[in-house]
C-alpha cells in the first residue's frame, strides 16, 4: 500500500479522489487503467525543458533507454489490463463474474462494450 502512494494511480486516489469524480464503474477502472503509460510518456517528455530551464543536457543513450522501459512498460500495461477481463470467478449462482470488475459478468453486452 506505502508503495502504491509513489504511482500515479496512489497518487490520483489519495489527493484527487478520483472515485468522487468519475464514478467507480468497469469502464472508468479500465480507461485509468490504460492512462498508466500515457502518463508515464507525459513524465518523460517534462525532462526535456526542464533540462534546458537547468542548463544540463540529457544524455542521448539515456534517453532512448529511458523510451525504450516506457514502451516496454506500456506493452505490459495494455497488455495486463486487456487480459484482466477474461480473469473470472463463478459465482454461487453460476455466473462467471471479471475478477477486478466484480460489477461486469463475463460475456454480457457491458463486458462486450469495454
Amino acid at each position: 500500500r506505502f508503495v502504491s502512494f509513489f504511482s500515479v494511480e496512489g497518487y490520483a486516489d489519495h489527493y484527487l479522489r478520483r472515485d468522487c469524480i468519475t464514478g467507480s464503474s468497469g469502464e472508468v477502472k479500465m480507461t485509468w487503467g490504460l492512462l498508466h503509460p500515457v502518463a508515464m510518456v507525459a513524465a518523460c517528455l517534462c525532462f526535456f525543458p526542464l533540462s534546458r530551464i537547468l542548463r544540463r543536457p540529457l544524455d542521448v543513450d539515456r534517453v532512448i533507454n529511458t523510451l525504450g522501459l516506457i514502451f516496454r512498460n506500456l506493452f505490459i500495461s495494455i497488455s495486463a489490463t486487456t487480459l484482466q477481463l477474461f480473469i473470472t470467478e463463478e459465482m454461487p449462482n453460476g455466473r462467471r463474474m471479471v475478477r477486478e470488475l466484480p460489477d461486469i459478468e463475463f460475456g454480457e453486452d457491458r463486458w462486450l462494450r469495454i
